[in-house]
């Protein structure tokens, strides 16, 4: 029983004590600087998804218009053979033509090739089959398909290239808030210092004080 007594009465004497200013300044800091990574980590990741779908869906309209357009050339020419290993020149041409005047998206990583199959042994009954997207390898993939003609067009591009803007923006963005941490850091060191310069002023006027009554005491006996 008296044993339970005097823990109780430790722990109490602990809770009593104040905590040093030390551990304050660590438990702001990281109050502050806790919350403030963790959005920065939960926004990097949301702005690297958005990348990625933002490339894939550029992708996707480039292979598709690409596989239109050569499915157009090829309209009017029932019965020609196109052999896409050697396509004739009037369609290499017409090809590098439609690509200097419609672009693929603004990165020159790209990788596009068109391929041609027997008409409608792709799979789908659909005239515009939708586009399929993967990844495998480090590689983004887009494949668009037209069943009528047979033409397969595909765009690739790395994910490292395809996330470079967002690598930078991140890097940037994570250094940014290095230099805001490191600002935190200092304020909350200086805060500490005055907050203890304040109470050992305090302390010592305090002590001061009872010495002054002490000799007071002692002079009126």
């Amino acid at each position: 029983m008296k044993r339970a007594a005097k823990i109780l009465q430790k722990v109490r004497s602990l809770a009593a004590r104040r905590p040093p200013l030390n551990a304050l300044a660590v438990l702001l800091a990281l109050g502050v600087l806790v919350p403030l990574w963790s959005g920065y980590a939960w926004l990097t990741v949301e702005e690297r998804a958005d990348a990625i779908a933002d490339v894939n869906a550029d992708m996707a309209a480039f292979a598709g218009a690409n596989a239109d357009f050569a499915s157009v050339l090829l309209a009017g020419r029932d019965g020609e053979h196109l052999e896409m290993r050697h396509p004739p020149a009037w369609f290499r041409e017409k090809m590098e033509t439609f690509r200097k005047v419609a672009p693929p998206p603004e990165n020159a990583a790209l990788h596009v090739t068109l391929d041609r199959i027997a008409p409608h042994a792709l799979v789908g009954d659909a005239e515009i089959a939708a586009p399929r997207k993967f990844a495998q390898d480090g590689w983004l993939t887009v494949i668009a398909t037209r069943p009528s003609t047979g033409f397969v067009s595909t765009v690739r591009i790395s994910e490292a290239d395809a996330i470079a803007d967002w690598r930078r923006g991140a890097i940037g963005e994570g250094i940014g808030l290095l230099f805001i941490s490191l600002l935190i850091c200092a304020l909350v060191l200086v805060l500490v210092r005055l907050v203890g310069a304040f109470a050992r002023s305090q302390g010592s006027g305090g002590s001061r004080q009872s010495r002054q009554v002490g000799l007071s005491r002692q002079y009126e006996s």
